[in-house]
């Protein structure tokens, strides 16, 4: 909804003193939460809504940056172009050090534990960074991350964008969930009209999401609707439970590509604000929730040598009769570039197995199946599912049955 102008320039000081600017939005939905990023200048987010995900090695994406807590990567500071003349800055730096894994520095901001929220119109206002090799995004996932893994927990982008030249008008809207992620997420695309591009001004990303649809717009614009029946058939709609909130700037990765001479740091995401709004007569579904439990903090170094490991349900018994599936053996481990992770596998009766590979934050990277029948093989070449390669550092080959989850730890140097 739209304030209504005051009659006095008193009574329009105080409303801009004690509330944000509400723009409009469509009829019969009310202010929920926001955050409007308007705290004093250089000082970090609200640290009651946003944590921190810290640390290079790749992400799962090959990734260059190393995410940091310091405020020269997230900061509040003055835009006159933002609704109260407040926003968030996202600030990716070039530490001049030729480029490479951890030769970026830059933040990735969630609310994992702190805020969480379900169904709602759920916006943000966003003035995008631009240049080869630039990945900002907003974005959810379910808070269940750490008991069903990605992507079993679903995954909201709200909005996507790859920084090169043909893409500075470009957005990306997907899902993904078990059984479509990675290259096989649902997905579409808009452009804006006119050749005009997403650097140079603001504009505003949402979802309208409720029970079983999801409704992805730009500036107010509908681009595309989600609902069960878009995902693969025997796949599972993942949407109906809480989710929290993502804003991230990366350097590099096998989608966007890499930083070239044509990029030029620092780079800037702004961020106007983040805001739910509810229904003023709710659909028939659960409403939003918010949890004020202490967030975890997750941290990637270069090595990856986390601890934190992928909690995996067996997708099914072996045919009747059958002993365990038994992994031998790993190598050549690690992997350099030419050169791929071979597994032999053995059973003692015919049955078609099936693996995944994970980032030590819960990203599956790659699947597959093998048939092992007596004995099988299994190939990784440390791509992901869209055929790039991956990043750096340490990931979880995984084979599962009923009777025992296989973990074998892979390390990749490039």
């Amino acid at each position: 909804m739209r304030l209504s102008p005051p009659k006095t320039a008193v009574l329009l000081s105080l409303l801009l003193l004690a509330a944000p600017s509400l723009r409009a939005v469509p009829g019969g939905w009310t202010l929920f939460w926001s955050d409007e990023f308007n705290q004093a200048d250089n000082t970090p987010p609200d640290p009651a809504t946003w944590g921190y995900n810290t640390g290079c090695g790749g992400w799962g994406n090959a990734e260059y940056e190393n995410y940091t807590t310091s405020t020269q990567n997230s900061f509040i500071t003055s835009d006159a172009a933002c609704t109260d003349g407040k926003c968030l800055v996202i600030n990716a730096i070039d530490l001049n050090t030729g480029g490479g894994t951890c030769g970026y520095t830059s933040a990735r901001l969630t609310t994992l534990g702190k805020r969480s929220f379900q169904y709602g119109w759920i916006e943000a206002r966003l003035k995008l960074p631009y240049g080869q090799g630039i990945w900002p995004a907003f974005w959810m996932m379910g808070t269940d991350i750490g008991t069903v893994n990605w992507p079993g927990c679903g995954e909201i982008d709200v909005m996507e964008n790859i920084g090169k030249v043909a893409e500075q008008g470009h957005v990306y809207e997907t899902i993904h969930g078990p059984g479509y992620s990675g290259a096989s997420g649902i997905g579409t695309s808009y452009y804006l009209p006119g050749g005009a591009l997403f650097k140079d001004a603001y504009h505003t990303f949402a979802v309208n999401w409720q029970a079983n649809r999801i409704d992805f717009y730009v500036d107010d614009i509908l681009v595309v609707s989600r609902t069960p029946a878009s995902i693969p058939a025997g796949t599972t709609w993942v949407y109906n439970a809480p989710f929290f909130f993502l804003l991230n700037l990366a350097v590099g990765g096998g989608w966007p590509g890499y930083p070239d001479g044509t990029t030029v740091f620092p780079q800037e995401y702004r961020v106007d604000y983040v805001r739910v709004y509810h229904q003023a007569t709710p659909t028939p579904s659960p409403t939003s929730t918010e949890t004020l439990t202490p967030s975890p903090t997750l941290t990637q170094t270069p090595t990856q040598t986390g601890t934190i490991q992928p909690t995996l349900t067996p997708e099914g018994p072996p045919p009747g009769g059958c002993g365990p599936l038994e992994v031998s053996e790993a190598y050549p481990n690690p992997v350099t570039i030419g050169t791929a992770f071979h597994v032999d596998l053995s059973s003692d009766c015919p049955r078609t197995v099936s693996y995944g590979v994970w980032t030590p934050l819960f990203r599956r990277v790659a699947e597959g199946t093998v048939l092992v029948s007596g004995t099988g093989q299994a190939l990784w070449d440390a791509r992901d599912d869209r055929g790039m390669p991956v990043g750096n550092g340490l990931y979880y080959w995984v084979f599962r049955d009923e009777k025992k989850t296989i973990l074998r730890k892979l390390l990749v140097l490039r």
